[in-house]
């Protein structure tokens, strides 16, 4: 999943040009995919600016 289509659409290219073939979808990613679910893992990537120091990280308190 991801918001862009045309970053999917590049994804899926070079991903069946090696032989993959999954299930790609330019949408929300906030909500999910419902045609896929239930889900059996989820991969999530994500760029940030920095990468903060060891332990300077807390879980959220609602979650």
């Amino acid at each position: 999943m991801d918001i862009d289509p045309e970053l999917v659409d590049l994804a899926r290219e070079r991903l069946a040009a090696n032989g993959h073939t999954p299930t790609l979808a330019a949408v929300d990613g906030h909500t999910g995919y419902p045609p896929g679910a239930p889900y059996d893992r989820i991969i999530a990537t994500c760029a940030v600016p920095a990468i903060p120091p060891p332990g300077s990280t807390r879980p959220h308190p609602t979650r």
